[in-house]
């Protein structure tokens, strides 16, 4: 306990005088179990004091119609995985040319809670944070274009960051149309997205008179799409800081995406980015319909912790 309970056996055993296979059968016999260290986000007073607020408000909740958005980088390929070989096979290995430079690709996602009585399971849509353009210049095949590139024909895909630009762009072309075609029969739709800098969130303070101005804000400058005549209303909801359990994305959605994507994935990223695609609408909506259940469960343990961060997640059992 002294050391955080982080010792290997081997250190126990110089430790206490005891062989560490010894120690090992012992915790086996009592239940001991080996888990991997965990962190959550640092939490100030002030910062509790305002995910105690933001809970409060959502209580009572059921979150019928509000999309969760975030994005994550995918990568083609990584090292997580148990091999089972017969004997005498050798460990297979993969040529990487570097582990800082591994293939990704970078998705936004949006999902909801699912409503069978719409035929709707809860999937907004993905959408791969890229340039695409067409090709400047013939080329022969390579590894990166295995078909080879015919100008003016051949479509070249770019990565992109998501500065504030380009999520607004996003969010008016992509987002916003799709929460409305998924979610029509709602009378209003709220979507809820972290405060990351490129997000333009926070709004300016005005020099002159000290007051926020809120135009330079996602919501101001989307305010005309956001609130069509004749579409169904859009209310921009904060995601409050430090707190990725309340967002539907990171509470264990993308975790379980990954998951039921293939070991072997593509290194062609566009034949990766169909790959992350075919997950993401296979995802099953009565897993989803736990992850909301979960999400709500959090807000209660946010009110009984008094806006700490130090309750473990509570697990939603199956219907």
């Amino acid at each position: 306990k002294e050391h955080g309970f982080t010792l290997t056996f081997r250190q126990l055993g110089e430790k206490v005088g005891i062989p560490k296979s010894t120690i090992n059968d012992f915790m086996r016999r009592k239940k001991w179990r080996q888990v991997k260290k965990g962190t959550v986000p640092h939490l100030t007073d002030e910062c509790m004091a305002a995910r105690l607020e933001w809970a409060k408000e959502r209580e009572d909740d059921e979150f019928e119609c509000q999309v969760d958005l975030d994005e994550k980088w995918f990568y083609v390929w990584t090292d997580r995985v148990t091999a089972k070989l017969p004997p005498g096979y050798v460990r297979p290995k993969s040529k990487i040319k570097s582990k800082r430079y591994i293939g990704k690709i970078m998705v936004m996602t949006a999902i909801a809670r699912p409503c069978p009585e719409h035929q709707f399971s809860g999937l907004v849509g993905i959408w791969r944070v890229c340039d695409r353009r067409p090709a400047k210049i013939n080329r022969k095949p390579s590894a990166v274009h295995p078909q080879g590139l015919v100008k003016g024909v051949t479509i070249i895909t770019e990565e992109k960051s998501l500065d504030g630009p380009r999520f607004e762009k996003m969010l008016a072309e992509d987002v916003i149309p799709a929460c409305r075609s998924k979610l029509s029969w709602a009378t209003k739709i709220k979507l809820q997205f972290d405060n990351a800098p490129g997000h333009l969130t926070k709004g300016k303070t005005d020099k002159e008179t000290g007051e926020k101005v809120f135009m330079s804000t996602i919501a101001g400058k989307l305010k005309s799409v956001l609130e069509k005549s004749g579409e169904i209303p859009i209310e921009l909801v904060r995601q409050i800081a430090n707190s990725p359990d309340t967002n539907l994305n990171d509470l264990g959605f993308y975790n379980s995406m990954d998951s039921l994507m293939p070991h072997w994935r593509e290194f062609v990223l566009d034949s990766f980015e169909k790959q992350v695609e075919t997950a993401f609408w296979a995802y099953p909506s009565e897993k989803l319909e736990r992850l909301v259940r979960k999400k709500i469960a959090i807000i209660k343990e946010i009110i009984g912790a008094n806006g700490d961060n130090t309750y473990k997640i509570p697990h939603t059992k199956k219907e």
